[in-house]
């Protein structure tokens, strides 16, 4: 799991950018939130969108595509690289 302080910026509201302190070790439950979460946490891993897209042989739109809306096969791609399942990420998608 990952520990510390990052911080993501959030471009989604009404065009102004939000910088987002986030705790690396709760995922958030806003969705805003947790787009800026998953990106930050890829990139303090040393990963982006693109580079999953590029070991997938797909485009980086397809990797991001999941962080909106269900798409299972990239969906498990992302959490591997962060060492979280799924559900972990995305527990609405997931719920029982």
């Amino acid at each position: 799991m990952l520990v510390g302080t990052i911080f993501g910026v959030d471009c989604t509201n009404n065009g102004m950018l939000v910088i987002v302190p986030m705790l690396t070790n709760k995922i958030p439950k806003n969705t805003d939130q947790r787009r800026v979460w998953i990106r930050a946490a890829l990139e303090m891993r040393g990963h982006t969108y693109a580079s999953i897209a590029r070991e997938l042989g797909v485009t980086r739109r397809c990797v991001r595509k999941a962080v909106d809306s269900s798409y299972p096969k990239m969906e498990r791609a992302i959490a591997v690289k962060l060492d979280l399942t799924p559900a972990d990420i995305w527990p609405e998608r997931y719920a029982a």
